[in-house]
């Protein structure tokens, strides 16, 4: 049980809460994302900054406490983990009670607060979300919906079958109705694309409700000194003309095999010396990619497993292309990796077709294939070894694009600025 005291901050700064059960926190010991940074510009701005989350971890599906607590990061930080049951399977009904139950708390949470002038929450989750904006409407707080997952339409797009698509939709409809007549009392909408933000324009909202796209980028100042020092330091040593990283998980929602097939091919057709493929992360398909390694004897693609910050950046500064690599079912319509790369100006090779593809074509700043096609991966490749200006130039592009739409330090000043007006 949370008692009130600990909630208290000392001072006298106003209060931004942040809610998410999926977002990780400081302690977690991750890369940042996007509540994480968002934290660290409020800090920045001098705003106190209250995370309230979930002692369960969305992604691990482990349990970070056996019950609720609170940390005082900071005399302007704390950090609310409210107990959470748990859940093996995303789509289940365990994980709807388990985020009901877990959004009654917050509610409780937020009575106990002497104070609190913003909230921002991702959605999904539902019926927090649905307490929440009921509780900011009648203590008259900007209330700002963070959009990282339409639900339940994307769900609705990964199921192929006409019967089960129907099911489906059957099944999710009465959360849908409880989205679009439930939640009214939403200030600001924040899009974690521009397709997320217009999503948000179908919930039957306030006439002054305001959109936001606001895309998951990096603090680009660290993305920078990291860059300067890797080239100063030059601990790694490229080892071929072009080097190609795919960075972050390993589960099965990720083409894996598109990569391992390509550089078999490029191994195959002679351009061993001339590329080289790495792949860091962890996950299910760690051993298939050792294995694969192995069987074909590569010795254009090595795979690093999960690297930390000392290791990992010296690699990134040295590489050329970022991999963005998606099966033909995936229903994301941007995700954190385009702006991880871009932010070390590397272009992107990518399978995911929505506004991932439309920001390569516009910013150029890359090339998209169809999803599973190892053969166009590998043309994409060659095009940039047939035309190494036109790499140089799609390099700079990418940092311009960095820089213009994808600066965290920027874009969460700007958004938090608009909320708190």
């Amino acid at each position: 049980m949370v008692k009130s005291e600990e909630l208290k901050f000392k001072n006298n700064k106003p209060t931004i809460a942040l809610v998410s059960p999926f977002e990780p926190s400081i302690l977690d010991g991750v890369q940042p994302l996007r509540y994480m940074e968002i934290t660290r510009v409020a800090l920045e701005m001098g705003y106190n900054v209250l995370f309230v989350t979930s002692t369960f971890k969305h992604v691990t599906k482990q349990h970070r406490h056996n019950q609720s607590r609170v940390f005082e990061v900071s005399a302007e930080h704390k950090i609310v983990y409210l107990k959470s049951f748990g859940y093996n399977r995303n789509i289940s009904v365990r994980r709807f009670i388990d985020h009901t139950i877990w959004g009654f708390k917050v509610l409780k949470t937020f009575k106990q607060f002497d104070r609190i002038d913003a909230v921002i929450a991702t959605f999904p989750t539902v019926v927090s979300n649905l307490l929440i904006s009921d509780y900011c409407e009648k203590k008259e707080i900007p209330f700002a919906l963070d959009i990282i997952d339409p639900w339940p339409d994307s769900f609705h797009g990964v199921v192929r079958n006409v019967w089960s698509k129907r099911l489906v939709w059957l099944i999710t409809l009465p959360q849908k109705w409880l989205i679009l007549l439930g939640l009214r009392n939403v200030d600001f909408v924040i899009g974690l694309s521009n397709e997320y933000a217009q999503w948000g324009k179908q919930l039957y909202l306030k006439p002054t409700t305001q959109y936001l796209a606001v895309y998951p980028g990096v603090n680009l100042d660290y993305s920078r000194s990291i860059l300067e020092l890797g080239k100063r330091q030059n601990s790694y040593l490229k080892e071929a003309e072009i080097e190609i990283i795919y960075l972050g998980s390993l589960s099965d929602t990720y083409d894996i095999p598109c990569i391992l097939e390509a550089a078999k091919i490029m191994d195959g057709e002679g351009y061993f010396k001339r590329v080289k493929f790495h792949i860091v992360g962890s996950g299910n398909q760690a051993q298939s990619i050792r294995d694969f390694i192995q069987i074909h004897h590569l010795k254009n693609l090595v795979y690093h497993g999960r690297l930390e910050d000392e290791d990992l950046m010296p690699l990134m500064s040295q590489c050329d292309i970022g991999l963005i690599q998606h099966k033909s079912d995936a229903s994301q319509s941007i995700t954190y990796k385009p702006f991880t790369y871009l932010g070390y100006g590397l272009v992107l090779i990518n399978s995911l077709w929505s506004e991932v593809r439309n920001l390569i074509d516009s910013y150029e700043i890359g090339f998209t294939h169809k999803p599973s096609d190892a053969r166009g991966l590998v043309d994409c490749v060659c095009n940039y070894l047939d035309h190494p200006n036109l790499l140089k130039e799609h390099k700079s592009n990418a940092l311009r694009c960095a820089n213009e739409i994808g600066d965290n330090s920027k874009n969460y000043f700007e958004m938090i600025e608009k909320i708190m007006m």
